[in-house]
């Protein structure tokens, strides 16, 4: 059987470092923790990137073309400011709904940096996601989702300095150049995250287990060894081996 978790929080909270660091714990401990996310990341040249997460889409499309086009209607409607931002927020669902999917029919545990709650940060942090949050929640089992989302809180100064020493620039909270309104923003981003976890408490509570790491009330400590604690514990109760 295979578990699909999700690491999800503000960029600069540190969910790709940290993927690493469950993927090295766990192999001391003699578990096998796999990143799909990785053959589409930053580290891969940009054609290959853009090629692979193409193929993807057009393999979600193919496999639900129905709900497919529902995603695209309703990300065209949510207000997300021209077509290159829907076309970005559209990629980023459809590819990672097909890397879900594809993980689910893979034994193991599989743990995404970027999965479905981050798309869904995306979509709101620009727009409207109330529309694509209704659909799903009317949809359950015709979308792909995590059985694991750990959320990531580290401090708000921690999230800057790491953002200003990034090389990459994948994220548009590197473009603000004014500290306020980066500030702003984070705290905007960490309200929106806070109402989507709440969301999935509610809509899949017997599906989808959350845990908070970092500062938040009721969080545990940040940091590998809280995440693996997490997927053990989400584990053992249903008796799955790890293979």
């Amino acid at each position: 059987m295979s578990l699909v978790v999700e690491l999800c929080g503000l960029p600069g909270a540190g969910k790709s470092y940290l993927a690493r660091e469950v993927v090295a714990s766990a192999i001391e401990v003699d578990v096998a923790v796999r990143l799909p996310t990785t053959a589409i990341g930053p580290d891969v040249a940009s054609a290959r990137r853009i090629g692979r997460k193409l193929s993807l889409v057009t393999g979600e499309t193919l496999r639900r073309p129905v709900a497919s086009a529902g995603s695209m209607r309703r990300i065209v409607g949510s207000g997300q400011g021209g077509v290159g931002p829907v076309a970005s927020r559209w990629v980023q669902w459809a590819a990672t709904q097909r890397l879900m999917a594809l993980a689910r029919s893979t034994p193991g545990v599989h743990l995404f940096d970027e999965g479905v709650t981050q798309a869904l940060w995306s979509l709101g942090l620009r727009g409207d996601p109330s529309t694509t949050l209704a659909a799903l929640r009317q949809t359950g089992g015709r979308w792909s989702h995590p059985d694991l989302i750990i959320a990531l809180d580290p401090p708000i100064e921690v999230i800057e300095d790491r953002l200003s020493q990034r090389r990459s620039r994948h994220s548009r909270l590197q473009e603000l150049a004014d500290a306020g309104v980066r500030r702003a923003e984070l705290s905007r981003g960490r309200e929106l995250l806070g109402r989507l976890l709440d969301w999935w408490v509610e809509v899949l509570p017997s599906e989808v287990s959350v845990v908070r790491l970092g500062e938040g009330p009721g969080a545990s400590r940040l940091g590998g060894a809280s995440v693996l604690a997490a997927i053990e514990a989400r584990l053992h109760p249903s008796g799955i081996e790890i293979g």
